[in-house]
């Protein structure tokens, strides 16, 4: 059976999509979710809550299998004890179109004091967010290797950072460090910030 997917964080990248299913994905579409409101996090990506009136803006995966999806859900932290995430099907637009399409909640309990206490979020708009990648790995086993936060907690604070101009490769070079430093107690975020990207420097 085939699914349809609304991101709105990290796998709306296209390399980040296809590294974690191991396998080509389709064309991504621009869609629109409404009833929802996105907001960054203090684990430092993103998650979207029901909101009335709002509007998230994202990206559509078409053409999904069940292994593809069960692949995500290990990366979203759908099997925690606590899970970060709930997928849920949603009506979405594109093109002013209505489709069904799955979509991952965020848990109001995982993500309660930011909820709370929006200043403790990483950033206050779409375009200042912590992405955190690390090299991605097929074995469905070993998913939850994919996303740091769900094997670590991620000091509040960074230990260095260092601003650079934008550049796409940036997000190659933090998935190579923290790729080839997994087995330390580092982890490396990219906040993207208009014409410039911040790289930092977490200890967990």
């Amino acid at each position: 059976m085939d699914h349809a997917l609304f991101v709105y964080g990290t796998l709306m990248d296209r390399e980040t999509m296809e590294g974690l299913l191991d396998h080509s994905a389709g064309e991504p579409l621009p869609a629109l979710l409404t009833g929802y409101k996105r907001y960054p996090s203090s684990y430092g990506y993103p998650f979207i809550l029901p909101v009335q009136e709002a509007i998230v803006k994202g990206t559509l995966w078409s053409g999904l299998t069940d292994d593809d999806l069960q692949r995500i859900d290990e990366y979203e932290g759908l099997f925690d004890d606590v899970p970060m995430y709930y997928r849920e099907k949603v009506t979405i637009r594109i093109d002013d179109q209505p489709s069904e399409a799955w979509v991952y909640i965020g848990n109001r309990e995982v993500f309660a004091d930011d909820i709370s206490d929006p200043s403790k979020q990483v950033g206050s708009s779409e375009r200042k967010e912590c992405l955190f990648t690390v090299e991605p790995l097929p074995n469905i086993e070993n998913l939850s290797n994919l996303n740091p936060f769900l094997q670590a907690e991620i000091a509040s604070e960074p230990i260095a950072e260092e601003t650079l101009t934008a550049h796409p490769d940036l997000y190659k070079l933090v998935d190579f460090l923290n790729s080839t430093l997994s087995e330390r107690s580092l982890r490396f975020g990219l906040r993207e910030n208009g014409d410039t990207m911040t790289i930092s420097v977490f200890e967990i």
